[in-house]
């Protein structure tokens, strides 16, 4: 900025002034508007990169999910039931959950030999009715097959 050095000056001079000041500030406005712009994109940049790793983490955590899911022998189909986990150790817990489940499910449905049990029943229901001979045709039938 100039320095003012007369007492007085002419309509023109301080027009040019005036002109020097305006011209001074649209310049570091301009500069200052491209510095925020320049900002701006780079605030933009930011959240696509924010965006960019929230997916991947998310990926990540998903794939984590579907590798203990497989590792602990579950179906793939399971992926559903604990894919809401908000982190590894909670999504563990619910395949613990599931493998206990699916333990109990297997017991129930597992094999229950039904040959034994129905000649035992003869005999038992010979025997209830106090039928020796049914006792007798029971035992004896095991012996003739």
């Amino acid at each position: 900025m100039e320095e003012l050095k007369k007492d007085n000056y002419t309509k023109e001079e301080v027009e040019e002034l005036i002109n020097g000041i305006i011209s001074n500030y649209n310049t570091k406005i301009e500069d200052f508007t491209s510095k925020l712009d320049e900002a701006n994109t780079k605030l933009g940049d930011l959240d696509k990169q924010k965006e960019t790793i929230e997916k991947l983490n998310k990926s990540n955590l998903e794939s984590s999910i579907k590798v203990e899911i497989l590792k602990n022998g579950l179906s793939e189909d399971m992926f559903d039931l604990v894919a809401d986990s908000k982190d590894l150790e909670t999504a563990t817990n619910k395949i613990n959950k599931l493998l206990d489940i699916k333990k109990k499910t297997d017991i129930d449905n597992g094999y229950k030999p039904k040959e034994h049990t129905a000649q035992q029943t003869a005999y038992s229901e010979a025997e209830k009715k106090g039928d020796v001979a049914g006792m007798l045709k029971s035992k004896m039938s095991k012996l003739f097959k």
